[in-house]
């Protein structure tokens, strides 16, 4: 009856109704822990949900087949440049609600997907998997031979399949970041940022679809191939290797488990993983790599077994044996949780876990974690949140923007003011951003913090024992004057002045990387960690491109074609 009143079975699917039908869902499913919908009895449920879906789907990615079919055409009758600007010009006008769509569909698959990962049919694992994957067929039928390109046989057909429907996206995407590079007007890159939202709910379709039929991730690079060669586009390797290092985290997760349970780290009763992710560890001991593993009793940290590591099995396999335990930190002896200040412009590389001070007793006292994929932190803490018996908040750090103010008059010749106003610091900084270089000019290569801003590109050292300290210029207090001095955060490393710059090439390789060459200088080289990370930085230093006149720039993939 919802479905009817949305306007799933007419002609109204992209209309209003539908779009609140299926944002209903969405808040409905995947509000909480997907281990609600873990039992059994939900099947039914997500079988129709399965069967209505397409009917959202499809009309989308009917319109982007024709967008792209209208762009080869066009791109070879009257040349690139027109087909471009037909193509840009469109998305400003009807692209903004199809992202929405898309986005939230993609979302409500991904709950959908990640809730039969939690469904248990069988005690035997073999079994289990095996009817994973025939109820994974019921949510996601399989394409028939010729989907693409020719009669189908067998399977769904082309028009209802929700893979060809979300990947058709991927190159839409891809198309028009060429595009973009010709495009002289700094609006679409709002439709830039719309784009990777939805993008990145896709990712999380697809890692979620290698996960639970390994079989038929051949079905998923066969039509990519197949897409490839229809529109003359491939997609980056950088997004290739997103998919593939969310499906190898998942898996990981998934082994990782039952052998806690096994070890007796965790509770083999009622305890359960939410999140997991490799990070660095900066406090209260540095460590390179540890697994951060949240449950829903407490935080876990973990590290590489000792002795010589497999290099020969998936990391999947636990081989030869799984992650050794260091230390437990139940969720009710966190009284702060604090994420780092580039989380406000889409990042989110460092968090701290501070302890009560009731809680410390002897034992080390806070846990402070970074990496530099996009997202990584925001998503362990709001595990956390979702489960700690106080309901704690997320507190976004704001010493970060203090220091890089302070950091801004000094260079300037000035002295700090003492004013903490955050509003007032962020007014010149577009993007914050980690990222490490990797150049000769480098004295130290590795971690850096980018910054940039109206006029210039900024590179800091950071010093992490200091996250969260504030200047001592903007105490206002002189009692506090015993804490340390947050200045010591930061150091500039260089400033590259954008009407000084040369030249930037993009190159979208496994681990895309940014060169940027100077007026007169030594080429700077950045490494981004993922793809997300460095389309952030795309889509701000557009901006700052186009209100300095510049127009283009380089982006290439590796092993692929060159485009603008």
């Amino acid at each position: 009856m919802i479905a009817a009143y949305a306007g799933v079975f007419t002609g109204q699917q992209e209309g209003s109704a539908a779009l609140r039908f299926v944002r209903f869902w969405v808040e409905t499913l995947g509000g909480d822990d997907n281990r609600a919908l873990g039992s059994l009895s939900a099947l039914p449920l997500l079988d129709t949900l399965a069967r209505l879906l397409p009917r959202l789907l499809m009309p989308w990615a009917a319109r982007i087949k024709d967008l792209l079919d209208q762009w080869q055409v066009t791109a070879a009758d009257r040349g690139v440049r027109v087909a471009n600007a037909l193509l840009l010009s469109d998305e400003k006008q009807a692209h903004p609600r199809m992202l929405t769509f898309i986005q939230l569909l993609a979302r409500l698959y991904g709950v959908m997907l990640t809730s039969l990962m939690h469904m248990k049919f069988s005690n035997q694992p073999p079994l289990d998997a095996a009817a994973k994957e025939l109820a994974m067929r019921r949510l996601l039928p399989p394409l028939g031979a010729q989907g693409i390109t020719g009669e189908n046989t067998g399977g769904v057909p082309l028009e209802m399949n929700a893979l060809f429907g979300f990947l058709s996206l991927l190159f839409l995407d891809a198309t028009l970041r060429r595009a973009e590079g010709w495009d002289g007007e700094p609006s679409s890159s709002d439709g830039s940022q719309r784009r990777q939202e939805a993008v990145g709910a896709i990712k999380g379709v697809l890692g979620s679809f290698c996960v639970l039929d390994e079989e038929r991730r051949f079905e998923l690079f066969q039509m990519t191939a197949r897409l490839e060669a229809r529109w003359g586009l491939p997609l980056s390797p950088a997004l290739m290797q997103s998919v593939s290092d969310i499906t190898e985290q998942a898996l990981y997760q998934r082994a990782v488990e039952p052998f806690l349970k096994e070890k007796n780290v965790i509770d083999s009763e009622g305890e359960h993983v939410l999140e997991s992710a490799w990070m660095v560890q900066e406090l209260p001991k540095k460590r390179k790599s540890v697994l951060v593993l949240v449950t829903n009793h407490a935080t876990y940290l973990l590290t590489h077994p000792r002795g010589l590591m497999c290099t020969v099995c998936e990391s999947w396999k636990l081989c030869p044996t799984g992650p050794r335990f260091l230390r437990r930190l139940p969720h009710y002896k966190v009284e702060k949780m604090l994420l780092d200040f580039s989380a406000a412009y889409g990042a989110g590389h460092r968090f701290k876990l501070e302890v009560s001070e009731k809680a410390k007793g002897k034992a080390p006292t806070d846990m402070q974690f970074s990496s530099l994929h996009v997202g990584v932190a925001p998503r362990m803490l709001a595990a956390i949140h979702r489960v700690h018996p106080r309901s704690l908040p997320v507190v976004i750090d704001s010493a970060l923007p203090r220091v890089i103010r302070q950091i801004h008059q000094e260079s300037k010749g000035g002295k700090p003011d003492g004013k903490g106003d955050v509003d007032e610091v962020d007014s010149n900084v577009l993007l914050v951003l980690r990222c490490e270089r990797d150049d000769k000019t480098a004295k130290d290569p590795g971690a850096r913090l980018l910054v940039i801003t109206e006029n210039a590109l900024e590179l800091f050292w950071e010093r992490p024992e200091f996250f969260g300290l504030v200047p001592w210029s903007d105490l206002n207090s002189a009692d506090d004057i015993e804490q340390p001095n947050g200045r010591e955060l930061l150091q500039l490393e260089a400033s590259l002045d954008i009407d000084e710059l040369s030249s930037l090439d993009m190159v979208m390789s496994a681990e895309p990387q940014v060169i940027i060459e100077p007026g007169g200088g030594e080429k700077v080289t950045l490494t981004f960690a993922d793809d997300a990370a460095v389309s952030l930085f795309r889509q701000y230093i557009r901006r700052v491109l186009w209100g300095h006149g510049q127009t283009s720039w380089n982006e290439s993939s590796k092993g692929g074609p060159t485009g603008v």
